[in-house]
Parts: structure tokens; sequence; C-alpha cells
């Protein structure tokens, strides 16, 4: 779901994992993760999926204003995106 500063519309994430974790550092950088792996990041107009290189269920999700971001998952999985 998007929303856009007066209603919510529905936009497709072009995944059918479960999504489990989302974080964002503004409208324009939106980070979700999910089941086997599933990492998708929204830029403003929509998502677009980014391999992960796991197929491990991913749970949590930080990202900085400056770019970086960190995954965490079963299995002791962590992932570092450097800026």
């Amino acid at each position: 779901m998007h929303w856009n500063g007066s209603r919510w519309s529905s936009v497709p994430s072009g995944t059918t994992n479960f999504v489990t974790g989302v974080h964002g550092t503004g409208a324009n950088d939106v980070w979700a993760v999910g089941t086997y792996g599933t990492i998708l990041h929204w830029n403003g107009s929509a998502w677009t999926h980014v391999d992960s290189g796991t197929t491990n269920h991913l749970r949590g999700v930080w990202a900085s204003a400056t770019g970086g971001v960190w995954v965490v998952g079963n299995g002791g999985t962590i992932l570092h995106r450097p800026p």
C-alpha cells in the first residue's frame, strides 16, 4: 500500500512472498524484507527486487539516511549493503 498524503492506493510489489520487515528513510527510499530471502526497494514510484544471495527468511531491515542498509534473518543471517 502507498500513502500519497491524502489516500492509500495499492501498488504491486512483484512478489508473492510474505513481507516481514519494512524500513525507510523517506518517500523515495523504502526497503522491505521477507520470506525466502526477499528484499524489495521502493524508489518513490515502483518496487524493485534486490538479490539477497540467500533463501533464508529475512526478518528485519534498517536503512540509514546515507544509503547503507542492514538486514537480519533466520540462521544468523546478517546482510549489509553499503552506501
